[in-house]
C-alpha cells in the first residue's frame, strides 16, 4: 500500500538481496515529499530500516548490492542492517517498533519445496507481528500463483498447491485485508531489479515479479475501518442427525445449533443437505448436512472452526447419528 504524503511511518524491509527495492522505496518516499526522486531528500516522516539475512560482504559480492547499500547509507532516515532473520525479528528489534513490515518475494534456496516456503511465509508473518506497532500493517509480495487468491489471475493454482497466504496469516492471528497486483513496471522504473538465489545458493535467477501480488495483513483485532477480507478461505464440516417425526426442517435445526455455537462471532454459515440414510432395522431416517464457515472479519483457522464445530455437535446431543440408543 502506498505511503500517503505526510504519513508518519516506520518501515521495516526484510530479506533484501541487492537492496534495489529499498532504494526504490526511498525514491518513492522522496517523490511523495515533493522532491525530485533524490535519496538525499527522503521524506522526514518516513524512516526506513532495510535488512538482509546475509552479511554485508555477501551482499556486496554475491548480490552485487554495493552501490545500493552505499546510496542508502548516505540517505537520511534510512538504516541498513545485515544478518537479520525475517523469521526471528525479536532477536534484532524491540516489540512494537514498526508501522509497516514488508518482505518482497521470499523464497528459500531450491526449487519445488512448497512446504518449506509455507514455513518461511508463516515464520515471517508471525515474527513481523511481534515487532509491529499497534494498527500496523504487514505486507508480502509473492510470485504469480504462490498466494492462492483470485488476484493471481491466469496463474491461479489449486489452493492446496499454493503457499496458502490466507492460512499462514490466520495461524499468526492476522487477517488478510487486501491483495493487489504488484506494479512491476512502476517499480522497475524506479530501478528495482528482481534477483534471487532460489534455484540454489550459487545460481542466480530473478523471480517472476510481473503478475505477482502484494498481500496485506493486519492483526485481527486491529482491522481498519472499512477493511474486510475478500479472499477468506472456506472451511467445510459435515454433520449427520437423526430425524424425528415432529421435525419440520432438519436444515433449520442444524443452522440454529451451529449459529448458537458461534457465540456471536462474525462468521457466516452456509448449510445444505448432502445425503440421506435410512437404517434398515429401526427404519430411522438420518440426514447429513454440510456446514460451510466463512468470515470477512475473523481470521479463521482449523482450530477455531473445529472449536465451533465441536460446540455445535455438543448442542445437538442425542440428535447426532450414532448417539441415539
Amino acid at each position: 500500500r502506498a505511503l500517503g504524503t505526510g504519513e508518519r511511518a516506520r518501515v521495516l524491509l526484510v530479506g533484501e538481496g541487492d537492496f534495489s527495492f529499498a532504494r526504490a522505496l526511498v525514491r518513492v518516499t522522496s517523490a511523495a515529499a515533493g522532491t525530485v526522486a533524490r535519496e538525499t531528500s527522503s521524506m522526514s516522516s518516513v524512516t526506513i530500516t532495510a535488512t538482509s539475512l546475509e552479511s554485508a560482504s555477501v551482499i556486496r559480492q554475491a548480490w552485487r548490492g554495493a552501490s545500493n547499500v552505499d546510496a542508502l547509507a548516505a540517505a537520511p532516515n534510512v538504516r541498513v542492517e545485515h544478518g537479520v532473520d525475517a523469521t526471528a525479528l525479536l532477536e534484532t528489534f524491540e516489540r512494537g517498533t514498526f508501522d509497516r513490515v514488508c518482505f518482497m518475494f521470499p523464497h528459500i534456496a531450491g526449487k519445488g519445496r512448497i512446504n518449506r516456503n509455507r514455513e518461511l511465509l508463516s515464520g515471517y508473518l508471525s515474527s513481523a507481528s511481534d515487532v509491529l506497532a499497534p494498527n500496523g500493517l504487514i505486507e508480502v509480495a509473492l510470485a504469480p500463483g504462490q498466494g492462492g487468491t483470485s488476484v493471481d489471475g491466469s496463474a491461479l493454482r489449486d489452493y492446496g498447491n499454493s503457499w496458502q497466504a490466507y492460512t499462514q496469516g490466520a495461524e499468526a492471528g492476522l487477517l488478510m485485508i487486501d491483495v493487489v497486483p504488484f506494479d512491476d513496471a512502476a517499480w522497475r522504473a524506479l530501478e528495482y531489479e528482481s534477483r534471487g538465489h532460489w534455484r540454489s545458493a550459487e545460481a542466480e535467477r530473478g523471480f517472476r515479479t510481473e503478475q505477482g501480488a502484494s498481500h496485506v495483513f493486519c492483526r485481527e483485532h486491529e482491522r481498519p475501518d472499512g477493511a474486510f477480507c475478500e479472499y477468506a478461505q472456506a472451511f467445510e464440516r459435515d454433520c449427520s442427525i437423526w430425524c424425528r417425526a415432529d421435525d419440520a426442517d432438519g436444515e433449520s435445526i442444524i443452522r440454529e445449533e451451529f449459529a448458537r455455537a458461534l457465540n456471536g462471532a462474525d462468521v457466516q454459515l452456509d448449510v445444505s443437505q448432502i445425503d440421506e440414510y435410512r437404517e434398515t432395522e429401526s427404519n430411522r431416517l438420518s440426514r447429513t448436512y454440510r456446514v460451510v464457515y466463512t468470515s470477512r472479519t475473523i481470521a479463521l483457522t482449523r482450530e477455531k472452526v473445529n472449536s465451533y464445530n465441536d460446540s455445535a455437535r455438543a448442542n445437538l446431543g442425542d440428535r447426532l447419528r450414532g448417539a441415539m440408543p
